[in-house]
Order: C-alpha cells, then structure tokens, then sequence
C-alpha cells in the first residue's frame, strides 16, 4: 500500500522504532568500530583472523522490559528484507560489545562474511506499508516492516543491524544497540 508523499512527510524513513508498552520511541543509531583480530598473522596465513564490529560500551543505553522487542525499520522496496535485517547477540569484553561479522584464512582460501548462526536471532518480518519519498530528481519506494524475534530472547545485550549490503553487513549497517534486563 503506498501513501502520500505528503504523509510520507511524517515517517521518518531513516529512524528505527522500537515499540514498547504502546509507545513508539526513536533509537540512535550507534558508532560502530570494526576490527580485525590477529591481523599481524593474516599475510602470513597463520592464523585465521575474525573481523568484529564493536560498540563501545558495557550496556547499550536502551534497555528493554520484554523478552519480545519489536522494532519497525524502513528500507528500499526493492531489497530482500531477510537478506538485510539482522539482530545479533553481542558478547561483551573488557567495556565493549561486539559480534563476528567475517572469518578469512589466507591459508585455507576459506573467506565467510555475515553474523555467524549462532549470534543471529531468528526475525519474523512483517511488511507494514509501502512509502515513496522524493529523493532529488526521483521518487524512492521504501518499504517499512514490524520485526519481532521469532521467539523469546535471553537477557544480554543485542544489536538490530540495517545493512546495504549482503557481502559486508558490518561495514555498511546502521547499528541500533539494546539489552534486555
């Protein structure tokens, strides 16, 4: 369903929502550093090094009450949600929170990039409404979605991730961190 670009006017594509007891509340977007470890071993082949995108932080400033967050992002119509939306239990160290984002090996040839299975979270994605913006000299198609965990998710820290790109989600994300108590 496409609205107005008048309407348009009052969404902000560019915020994520997290909606919690009935109110919608906007998130900030977090700086994210990304590093890669043992990197004094990647020509050589030694070692396989791991690339991590990292929050500075012991606790994300949002704190959620519920096991069931639910977000609502917006992103260009013709992009494959799943492909492109991610949440991701961070492992917290020494004042930060961080996630595995890339593994390479120049010794095996072995490259992978996104959030490893064992961090992602399993998202149900709900298509909301269709929103065209004028961007310049055109009219963009977003498409806005209600995401929710599939199901309950433990206390920790967490980080909604917006990605342009399928080959480098950590590099190109808007990170939106949060814990759950």
């Amino acid at each position: 369903m496409a609205i107005e670009l008048a309407q348009a006017a009052t969404t902000d594509i560019t915020t994520v929502y997290l909606i919690q007891d009935g109110q919608r509340s906007e998130m900030r977007k977090r700086a994210v550093d990304i590093r890669v470890s043992n990197n004094l071993f990647i020509g050589l082949g030694i070692v396989p090094a791991q690339v991590r995108a990292v929050l500075s932080g012991d606790t994300a400033p949002t704190r959620l009450i519920t096991q069931t967050p639910v977000f609502e992002v917006f992103i260009p119509s013709d992009m494959y949600a799943p492909d492109f939306i991610y949440v991701a239990k961070l492992s917290e160290r020494r004042g930060r929170r961080q996630v595995s984002v890339a593994r390479m090996s120049t010794l095996t040839g072995d490259n992978s990039g996104g959030i490893r299975e064992n961090d992602r979270i399993s998202l149900y994605l709900e298509e909301l409404q269709e929103v065209e913006v004028q961007d310049r000299d055109r009219v963009q198609s977003y498409t806005q979605y209600r995401v929710t965990p599939v199901e309950p998710i433990s206390s920790g820290e967490y980080a909604l991730m917006i990605s342009e790109s399928t080959l480098t989600p950590a590099a190109t994300s808007g990170f939106y961190d949060f814990g759950v108590d």
